[in-house]
């Protein structure tokens, strides 16, 4: 396991925000599990906080070396052009503001950058893809009971829910080197990539069909960068799962240049 150095790369954490329960104010947070792993992996992690400056969101893309979306709240499928369904969709505007604001410019930079759940649905939209705003109405309805995968399964730290398959040869299958190209991961998910992107492809899927990690295409505008995005939750099986440590050190690796 790496061990962070005073020239560790410096990755900027996109945060999440939650109100105090006394009344005060919001609280501006990142998982500690993602920050563990981040600086298991022999990075230092700085959490960002939000804002509508644009100047403000430059200066971050300048100042870190790398950058992780992380979970959260819905993406508004207005984003997307669509209108939302029933009431399963829980969204939070200012996550949306901050989070489509930052990830072009750190897209057009260059720099690399590692999504997780909400985050890869973030980037998936921002570049022009869509999402099932409802995987069990929308996707699971129509099949079999036993071939249903468990997406919204939260899962205490370390214990992973359902498997994924990898595409041989990807840069997830590169980083994460999972025995068999399949690995268990922890989900906490009802939304998914339904339209992928352009110019990115589909990585990994679950037993029941759906997107679970995409990355730029070989013959597209963003080949060769160091862009993962995965819908599960490595920050909570890193320990337990060596694999989604791999996650961690391939985004500070490619930081580190």
């Amino acid at each position: 396991m790496a061990t962070t150095r005073p020239n560790a790369p410096l990755i900027g954490i996109v945060p999440r925000v939650e109100e105090r329960k006394n009344g005060h104010g919001n609280a501006v947070y990142a998982q500690q599990e993602l920050v563990d792993g981040l600086h298991a992996a022999g990075g230092a992690a700085i959490v960002l906080t939000r804002t509508a400056d644009e100047a403000c969101l430059r200066r971050y893309v300048q100042m870190c070396d790398g950058f992780l979306f992380p979970g959260g709240y819905d993406v508004d499928p207005a984003r997307y052009g669509e209108e939302p369904i029933g009431g399963e969709v829980l969204t939070e505007p200012a996550a949306d503001g901050f989070d489509f604001a930052l990830l072009p410019l750190v897209i057009a930079s260059g720099k690399p950058v590692l999504t997780i759940c909400r985050g890869t649905q973030v980037l998936n939209v921002a570049l022009g893809g869509t999402l099932w705003q409802d995987v069990p109405s929308q996707v699971q309805a129509a099949l079999p009971e036993g071939a249903r995968v468990r997406h919204m399964d939260p899962q205490p730290i370390g214990v992973a829910s359902h498997e994924v398959s990898i595409v041989a040869g990807s840069l997830l299958d590169r980083t994460m080197a999972a025995e068999g190209r399949r690995a268990w991961v922890s989900s906490t998910h009802h939304q998914a990539i339904r339209d992928v992107a352009p110019g990115f492809t589909v990585t990994a899927r679950a037993d029941d069909g759906i997107v679970e990690a995409i990355e730029p295409a070989a013959d597209g505008p963003y080949a060769g960068r160091f862009v993962l995005s995965v819908q599960w939750h490595p920050e909570v099986t890193w320990c337990s799962h060596p694999e989604h440590l791999r996650l961690f050190e391939g985004l500070v690796a490619a930081a580190r240049g």
